[in-house]
């Protein structure tokens, strides 16, 4: 099964951006983020959203998976910080920036994103 470019994990707006040939059926659900089971009290700054993705632990290959999250709430030009969890590494990976445009849509910036279907929180510094 080939999926589209872009695919939604509802209901909270959060979407990814996977290439063409991945030929999993990826998901994403909202969570609280202590049940992540990973330490948040290292996370400096305010928590505005945490997802789980799967097929559980999948990388995304050499190529981060762009986000948009259309109902983020944020200011036009607010940037955020995005992690990933890594359960080998028992650690959240720095999976870089992200930034709102004039909607309020939040985008993440070149080179960031999904690195592995686990983990993700947003978190404003």
């Amino acid at each position: 099964m080939l999926l589209e470019p872009l695919h939604n994990a509802q209901p909270l707006g959060i979407a990814f951006a996977a290439p063409d040939h991945i030929n999993i059926a990826p998901v994403g659900i909202p969570v609280d983020p202590a049940e992540l089971g990973l330490p948040i009290t290292e996370i400096s700054g305010t928590i505005l959203g945490a997802w789980l993705f799967g097929p559980f632990d999948q990388s995304t290959g050499d190529t981060p998976w762009s986000i948009r999250w259309e109902t983020s709430g944020l200011s036009e030009s607010e940037q955020v910080q995005l992690y990933n969890s890594s359960y080998d590494d028992h650690a959240w990976l720095d999976a870089g920036t992200a930034t709102s445009d004039e909607d309020g849509v939040l985008n993440s910036n070149e080179g960031a994103g999904l690195q592995y279907l686990t983990g993700l929180l947003i978190v404003r510094p």
